[in-house]
């Protein structure tokens, strides 16, 4: 056997490209038909799921919340910021019965059923992704790669406080667009306007008297001089809310919107009435001694004249022990008087002056400076004389009101027209005085309101973020896995066929 029929053909060994493109082609219409089959049958699939599914419609509306203090949970008046009371079952009833759903199929449970709120955070993605570019710094240490997504954290958090997402999902058909864009939006608004007018969750943390404080029926049910010193007081109450808030910022630029009030103006009207207004019933009755009951008035003012008594008495002994303790320190020197103020005062006084003041005065004590320690006992000298002063004068007032009384008692004078002109100009300064008083309330809702604004402020949508999600019968996901399977089916047929082929070319032979 010769060396040329030993050696084979190498064309045995080579595959015939034409040939199996051939043989592939040759399989195109069984193909087709297994692509064919394959998608019926997934769209059958896909039909019964449409059909056997609910047609729920969701739509959804994001909201910015623009208060201070949302960061914290907490509206500005310190109270606590709840989101699920953005959904309470108040807010959702005035909402229902505003937008007079009871016409329509939605009844108020299958509202507060499909309602659902959360945090929301449009940044969201755009922060993450800001910390994950720096974290994948591979110089990073443990500790730095903890701080930075301690931080992400924080950023995240914050981010979706001040963001939350409104969403109600309903039957297909049971409200328009239109009905469930309005509707999301009157909760919202609901839940703020509710929060300010009834809560007041947008007034400053100060306590403001109303006008109630000026009640007639109880000023008419005192005697006359009682009825002026308690109306006095009540002055000086509403003075002191007026210079509280005048201290607020931007306090001079607020004007009472109805009246056209600022609080200087303010100031000056209620300093005239008690300055001027009253002044006309004041002096008639003191003079006079105007009094319904006499014997009760009299009996008041003597009670009253006992407790001045010993408030200036008290206030006698705390200079005399302060000026005690100043003295000897100026004689034996700032150690003998750090002794004299915890051991001479204390063991003769503390019955009288209490452990608080005599605790002041060791805390002055050890102050340490010779020249401020002395100033400052000088001063608490002079402070208590003058308290005591001042008591002194309101004692010498009661005296004369007595002594009015006396008189009154002893003299047959007409006064009767005196009474008539009190209890005829009474009611009217009573009424002014509560008209200045709801101007102060009005002032003090607008500093409140002054950061945030207006109710549509507090809660505010964000614009473009209202969405209709409707069911659809063929989603983007359907489509990705109908390309999967129609291509693993056109690979499994043309093997399968190539191998049915074969075995049946090899049975033909």
């Amino acid at each position: 056997m010769t060396d040329q029929q030993v050696r084979r053909d190498p064309s045995d060994d080579e595959i015939d490209i034409g040939a199996l493109m051939a043989r592939v082609w040759a399989t195109k219409g069984r193909a087709m038909i297994a692509l064919l089959v394959v998608a019926l049958a997934f769209s059958a699939f896909l039909a019964l799921r449409y059909l056997a599914s609910d047609k729920n419609v969701t739509y959804s509306q994001a909201f910015d919340l623009t208060f201070d203090g949302i960061a914290n949970g907490e509206f500005p008046d310190g109270s606590p910021f709840l989101i699920s009371d953005v959904i309470s079952s108040t807010v959702l009833s005035r909402v229902y019965q505003e937008n007079q759903l009871d016409a329509t199929e939605l009844t108020l449970d299958e509202l507060r059923r499909g309602l659902n709120i959360e945090p929301y955070a449009p940044d969201h993605f755009l922060i993450v992704q800001r910390y994950r570019s720096r974290m994948n710094n591979s110089n990073l240490s443990a500790a730095e790669a903890t701080e930075l997504q301690q931080q992400m954290q924080s950023d995240l958090r914050t981010a979706s406080a001040s963001g939350m997402l409104l969403s109600l999902q309903l039957p297909d058909g049971t409200l328009t667009t239109e009905q469930a864009r309005e509707i999301l939006r009157d909760i919202p608004n609901t839940w703020a306007e509710r929060a300010i007018s009834e809560k007041g969750v947008l007034e400053l943390n100060l306590p403001i008297y109303s006008e109630r404080i000026f009640d007639e029926a109880r000023f008419e049910s005192l005697d006359y001089l009682v009825g002026i010193e308690l109306l006095l007081d009540n002055i000086g109450l509403v003075q002191e809310n007026i210079a509280a808030l005048k201290r607020e910022p931007n306090s001079t630029n607020v004007t009472d919107p109805e009246t056209g009030y600022k609080l200087e103006d303010l100031e000056k009207a209620i300093a005239d009435v008690a300055e001027y207004d009253l002044r006309q019933l004041i002096d008639p009755v003191k003079e006079l001694g105007l009094a319904r009951d006499p014997d009760f008035v009299r009996l008041f003012y003597n009670s009253r004249m006992q407790e001045l008594e010993l408030q200036q008495q008290l206030w006698h002994q705390r200079a005399e022990v302060t000026r005690t303790v100043l003295n000897s320190y100026r004689s034996e020197g700032q150690s003998a008087a750090s002794g004299n103020a915890g051991n001479a005062p204390q063991a003769s006084l503390a019955p009288q002056l209490g452990d608080a003041f005599l605790d002041r005065l060791l805390e002055v004590s050890r102050q340490g400076d010779d020249l401020a320690y002395r100033q400052e006992l000088t001063k608490q000298v002079l402070e208590y004389e003058n308290k005591a002063l001042d008591v002194q004068n309101e004692m010498a007032e009661i005296e004369l009101t007595l002594a009015s009384l006396d008189r009154a008692e002893e003299n047959d004078e007409d006064i009767q027209r005196y009474v008539d002109q009190v209890q005829q100009r009474l009611p009217m300064v009573l009424e002014t005085l509560r008209d200045y008083t709801r101007v102060v309330g009005r002032i003090h809702q607008q500093l409140g309101r002054q950061a945030v604004g207006t109710v549509s402020e507090l809660v505010r949508p964000m614009g473009g973020s209202f969405a209709e999600t409707t069911p659809r019968a063929v989603t983007s996901g359907d489509v990705k896995t109908l390309i999967a399977l129609l291509v693993l089916t056109l690979f499994g047929a043309v093997f399968v066929s190539l191998i049915a082929d074969l075995f049946r070319d090899r049975k033909a032979h």
